[in-house]
């Protein structure tokens, strides 16, 4: 069966080779979503030090837009928690992610940003191969997803994408012709 996994992340930059602070992923299932009993997930929270410390880069318009959000009252999850140095969390998730056939994200932001931050640490790239798109899905299939104000978490981001990307594929799937 086909290992469909989804992954988010949340930078504090929009190049890239932007400083990821947080990464979240899960498997799941094409038909069904995510369920807690069958799916793993993976979380991460990064050192922002040490991801700048690594050569990975910030811009002022990606913070200010932090901050812009802990002023609405839109929580950030990283801030207080135990965090991770960018290496350990890459390996880690580059583990995770071993068993994927296809990585579901916003391949030309999150996509991009791991696999650059995966070679410059060194670190096996995810196979090419294995990136698909949500936009191109949501495009196809005419979903169109809740915008809502939330705190920004990749690990509940990624699992509120597994939800519309689900209703993606049920609009999209081939109707069974009955005789």
């Amino acid at each position: 069966m086909t290992q469909d996994l989804m992954v988010d992340i949340e930078t504090m930059g929009n190049g890239p080779n932007a400083a990821i602070i947080q990464i979240g992923a899960c498997y799941f299932n094409r038909l069904y979503g995510y369920d807690c009993q069958e799916h793993p997930t993976f979380a991460a929270n990064i050192s922002l030090d040490d991801a700048m410390r690594s050569g990975f880069e910030v811009n002022s318009g990606t913070i200010k837009w932090w901050m812009d959000q802990v002023q609405a009252g839109n929580p950030t999850t990283w801030r207080d928690v135990p965090q991770s140095k960018i290496s350990v969390a890459l390996q880690e998730f580059r583990h995770f992610a071993a068993n994927a056939c296809c990585i579901w994200s916003h391949t030309s932001f999150d996509f991009v940003i791991i696999q650059n931050a995966l070679t410059k640490l060194g670190i096996h790239p995810l196979p090419y191969r294995t990136a698909r798109d949500i936009r191109t899905l949501v495009d196809l299939s005419g979903v169109k997803p809740n915008t809502r104000n939330k705190p920004h978490d990749a690990l509940k981001d990624a699992l509120y994408q597994v939800e519309y990307c689900v209703k993606c594929f049920e609009r999209i799937k081939p109707k069974e012709v009955t005789a």
